[in-house]
């Protein structure tokens, strides 16, 4: 007996380090990244950043600093904690985090391009970082009791962390559009385009509607109406209410408890002391008024083009009396589940029609170039690699395409992180790289299948278009907006065109003339400079208008209305504008005045410093904690058989996860440990993700692969879970084909040994069943689209879908074959501005069998 208990931890010591070595192998350099971290530390934050990255912990840190007491001020909050700060390259992806849980904040490196809707900005890093600190400053206010409870249990008790996504984003949107005119999406036109649009029309949603997720055009809706609201209450109200709203709301302790569902007694009661009325009358005071003011709201030119909840970019014309342009559309189909196709388009000036060139999941970049019969544009993917530990060191990048216009074919050029390029001679290709390590652009030529740099810039460059012998560039100095120049790509040598403290973007070119959007006058719209006169017309005068591109002599360009974009034509006569050059009045940026406590410190204890100071206490789990790295992870929970169970998960071999679970049952205590792998991730068509897993509990080893193939109308996954000591598995696959709203699924399960998986619609034998088959096919689709709900109490009816299927279960070495089928309704509900869940009505039938059942 002792024996075979030696034998079996002998042969457990033997998997687990076969395992081990083979988790390392796949882990490859990565596995010293954990040695690759420094930091800089400041008297209020502490800022991690991987090798060479410097130059943006610097900018964070530095502006961090600086805007911390007007933050202060915003949010009614001392901030007096310090703040782990983690910089992180995600690739051509921008963005950042604020983690109230664990008060951090994440910063991603990549800058915006001049057409994102994050565009209005003039320091990426002040911007972000003001963003996500007065996220920490407004979701962390508590005062009296609260604070206590939050001593005592963490941030998740804090009432402020409980707000609505379009109070807590609103918030953080009018924050970052404070630092200055010329900064901060609500100085842009984009927000106020669509609200315009909205209102004028009645189309503004209800508080309610507002507060949950839903297919709603467009997709970052509470961003953008929570900013509109909060500007709204802090013009009629005063700026300095924001601050004791936060303050008084974070006194209440109780409402985490039931203020989310019943705001009377949380929200609405600060609202009323602080704004003397409920959020659900405020906002009706703000809908009325600005529906009143935008009634007569109307666009200059002749409706082209019209797309519902789509998205419109890259208007780009050809000599062939066509547009082109992509249209990206984002279809929910399921319960709060969506999925975005993204197509290029050809729109023809004679017939009036589009034609769908090609469609992909990846998202565009760039501009499109047509050049000797050729469409030329930019798509992102993902790959491994990248300094970052929270996607596991993917980032996106960029592929150069072509598509011939004459045959249809598609060709991949060249791969790499690419701002936008422009054509030289049919023949070499210049493009723009992103600096890593200072600010600036790589300024890269791609000739005869080979790479070569040609030097760097001290601009941020974002499009490029030939004209002559130049390519005329919008790109912006450091501290500055998008402006227009002219750059010599052979010398690297850059004249101005056009330079005002406002953004010029979205350039095209017809014959001498510089065609570009521009936010003067507080609306977006289309202006002309003649590169030969100096000649300037301003082209447009509506509330929006971008994206100008001449064809056939007149002037067809971009807009919004309320369920969608639209393309639309008018002359190109235009008024005299004058837009002479001013100066920019830009604060004083003394960095090298700049007091850092720590430069260039490897990082070693001050990370895992943070495991002692766990960010939940108590409630939900006993303790739970992570560095702020993300290396480290764990969770002490109390067992409801006695004793604690315990959880910690590692990214040491990044991207390889380390897990560990021990937990009871009812008999005894199981410990397991798993090594999972994101093998390959791909936003392109065809093989998209590859997962992997080796897990062992000590007396079976399991390992499990996931394979998903996308296309924009279908996917297919397929998953073989394996137990590898009794040669058991469950193979599983499911082929889904998606029509509009609507998808149906294939599926089938081959399962020997392993315990199949059950759904609540199937008739399950009471005899244990350990090897057979099952087939399934499903349809279902959008029903109805209610989007009705209550503020008080807090609840919400999205959407609702209906089901069909059909189930057919064999087992072998059973007299059991079992067809069956029926139906369901799925409802979206929302509760309590965050709790989100489908529920599920159905009935199943099997010859005289029948059942009714209720899911989730």
């Amino acid at each position: 007996m002792k024996f075979k208990k030696e034998i079996t931890i002998f042969k457990n010591i033997i998997v687990i380090t076969i395992l081990s070595l083979i988790i390392i192998f796949l882990a490859g350099n990565n596995i010293i990244s954990a040695i690759e971290w420094k930091n800089y530390e400041s008297d209020h934050f502490i800022v991690f950043y991987p090798e060479n990255y410097n130059f943006q912990a610097k900018e964070a840190i530095f502006y961090l600093e600086k805007k911390r007491e007007k933050i202060s001020k915003l949010t009614g909050n001392k901030l007096s904690g310090k703040i782990a700060v983690v910089v992180e390259d995600r690739g051509q992806f921008s963005n950042g985090y604020a983690d109230s849980i664990n008060n951090k904040i994440g910063i991603f490196t990549y800058p915006p391009d001049s057409y994102s809707s994050l565009a209005t900005y003039e320091n990426w890093y002040k911007f972000l970082t003001v963003h996500e600190l007065t996220h920490l400053g407004h979701l962390t206010n508590t005062s009296d009791l609260s604070s206590f409870f939050q001593y005592i249990h963490g941030n998740l008790v804090s009432p402020n962390v409980h707000s609505p996504l379009w109070l807590i984003e609103g918030t953080a949107v009018y924050s970052e559009s404070n630092l200055s005119p010329y900064s901060g999406r609500l100085n842009g036109g984009y927000y106020d385009a669509v609200f315009k649009a909205k209102s004028s029309t009645k189309n503004l949603p209800t508080l309610s509607e507002m507060t949950y997720k839903h297919n709603h055009f467009p997709s970052d809706y509470q961003y953008l109406y929570g900013a509109k609201f909060i500007e709204y209450l802090s013009s009629e109200y005063g700026k300095d209410k924001l601050g004791e709203f936060f303050s008084e709301y974070g006194s209440y302790f109780w409402s985490p408890v039931i203020g989310d569902i019943f705001p009377a007694v949380g929200l609405d009661l600060a609202a009323k002391k602080t704004y003397g009325n409920n959020f659900a009358a405020l906002y009706e005071e703000w809908k009325n008024r600005s529906e009143k003011e935008n009634k007569d709201l109307k666009i200059e030119g002749e409706k082209v083009v019209e797309t519902e909840k789509s998205y419109i970019s890259g208007l780009t014309s050809g000599d062939n009396g066509k547009l082109y342009y992509f249209r990206s559309e984002i279809k929910q189909i399921s319960p709060f589940t969506y999925r975005k196709a993204n197509k290029l388009i050809e729109y023809n000036l004679v017939d009036n029609k589009e034609k769908v060139l090609k469609s992909f999941l990846a998202d565009n970049y760039g501009t499109i170039k047509i050049k000797n019969n050729k469409l030329y544009y930019l798509l992102s993917d993902n790959k491994k690699g990248f300094s970052n530990l929270s996607n596991n060191s993917y980032g996106r990048y960029t592929s150069l395409f072509s598509y011939n216009l004459q045959n249809g074919n598609t060709q991949k050029i060249v791969n790499d992180q690419i701002r936008d390029f422009a054509i030289i001679n049919n023949r070499k290709i210049i493009y723009g790289v992103t600096e890593k390590n200072s600010f600036g652009t790589e300024i890269m030529k791609y000739e005869n299948n080979k790479k070569e740099k040609i030097g760097s810039i001290p601009f941020l460059l974002t499009e490029m278009k030939n004209y002559q012998d130049k390519i005329i560039t919008v790109s912006k100095r450091q501290n500055k907006t998008w402006n227009i120049n002219y750059l010599n790509y052979e010398n690297l040598e850059i004249t101005d065109i056009i330079n005002t403290p406002f953004s010029e973007k979205m350039i095209s070119i017809d014959e001498d003339n510089l065609i570009f959007t521009a936010n003067y006058e507080g609306k977006e719209n289309i202006y002309k400079y003649n590169l030969k006169t100096n000649e300037k017309l301003k082209l447009t005068n509506s509330y929006y208008a971008k994206n100008g591109v001449m064809a056939q002599g007149e002037l067809y360009f971009i807009s919004y209305y309320e369920n969608g974009m639209r393309i639309y034509k008018k002359s190109k006569k235009g008024n005299n504008y004058n837009f002479e050059k001013q100066d920019m009045e830009t604060e004083i940026t003394a960095k090298e005045n700049f007091s850092l406590k720590v430069e260039e410190k490897t990082v070693a204890t001050e990370n895992l410093e943070y495991l002692l100071k766990p960010g939940i206490r108590f409630f939900p789990f006993l303790l739970a904690g992570e560095d702020p790295l993300g290396y480290n992870n764990y969770q002490i929970s109390l067992s409801p058989y006695g004793g604690l169970d315990f959880h910690y998960k590692n990214k040491y071999l990044n991207p390889i996860i380390m897990s560990f679970n021990s937990y009871l049952d009812r008999s005894q205590r199981n410990n397991e440990i798993k090594f999972s792998y994101p093998v390959y991730r791909s936003q392109r068509s065809g093989l998209t993700e590859i997962n992997t897993s080796l897990n062992t509990n000590f007396h079976s080893y399991f390992n499990s692969v996931d394979v998903k193939f996308s296309y924009p109308k279908q996917d297919l996954e397929l998953n073989l879970d394996y137990n590898l000591s009794k040669y058991s598995y469950v193979l599983e696959g499911n082929y889904t084909y998606y029509i509009s709203d609507s998808k149906m699924t294939v599926g089938f399960e081959r399962y020997n040994g392993l315990k199949k998986s059950a759904d609540l619609r199937e008739f399950i034998p009471n005899i244990p069943i350990k090897s057979g088959y099952k087939y399934n096919l499903d349809y279902s689709s959008k029903l109805l689209e209610i989007r009705k709900g209550s503020w008080n109490p807090n609840f919400f009816l999205g959407d609702i879908y209906g089901k069909t299927f059909l189930d057919y279960n064999q087992a072998e070495l059973l007299d059991y074959k079992k067809l069956s089928g029926g139906g369901e309704l799925i409802f979206e509900i929302g509760i309590g501005n965050w709790i989100n869940f489908a529920p599920r009505l159905g009935i199943s039938v099997s010859g005289n069998e029948r059942k009714f059942y209720l899911g989730f």
